[in-house]
């Protein structure tokens, strides 16, 4: 999934971009976070619904188990609706990863606007997989038009260097004036370290 990532590291990481629709995220990031979402709201559902169902083995009216049933409705509702925008902004993040517009990750919001426009959800509803098929490809190796993948260095996976990432990295370095640009007509000392090379390369 690109990297050594775990899930306490990537929910942190979501949570901290909750609203960062820019940058990139790995593979990962993406499936642990919307993993343990997923895994939480179905034990808020299932857990509450089997306390609701143990209040009523305990005597208690049907009218404290239906107020059990809303409790756990709305928790479960608040927690979905905290989580919506860190989720779509991951998924964002994991669409520009791949080099891909953020904008298809519009597409998971198909089956809600699709039934509040009265939509059929057979036609519009199924939408939503489309970036979520999207999301299972590797991610792009190397800087993309979204930039470098954004990983913390420990967790950065070994990505192919191509000669388009080399010029970037290069014309950076020399705008930065680190290196300059007349260096690369000179030719090399013996045993001296080529000056056009990446920093990691001089060691």
């Amino acid at each position: 999934m690109g990297g050594n990532m775990g899930p306490i590291t990537a929910v942190k990481r979501c949570l901290r971009q909750y609203a960062t629709f820019t940058g990139r995220a790995s593979r990962a990031e993406f499936w642990w976070f919307n993993g343990i979402v997923l895994v939480l709201l179905l034990a808020i559902l299932f857990g509450g619904g089997a306390l609701a169902g143990a209040s009523l083995e305990a005597n208690a009216t049907v009218e404290d188990a239906q107020n059990a049933v809303l409790t756990v409705l709305v928790v479960g509702a608040v927690f979905s609706l905290s989580m919506a925008l860190p989720t779509y902004a991951v998924m964002s993040r994991r669409l520009r990863d791949m080099n891909r517009s953020g904008w298809w990750a519009v597409l998971g919001l198909s089956s809600p606007i699709a039934g509040l426009l009265g939509l059929s959800g057979w036609i519009f509803g199924w939408l939503f997989l489309v970036p979520l098929v999207m999301a299972l490809s590797a991610s792009f190796p190397g800087t993309n038009r979204f930039g470098d993948p954004s990983l913390d260095e420990r967790y950065r996976p070994a990505v192919r260097r191509t000669p388009e990432g080399d010029r970037l990295r290069q014309l950076a370095r020399e705008v930065s004036g680190e290196v300059d640009p007349l260096d690369r007509l000179k030719p090399p000392r013996p045993g001296a370290a080529d000056p056009v090379a990446a920093p990691d390369e001089r060691q």
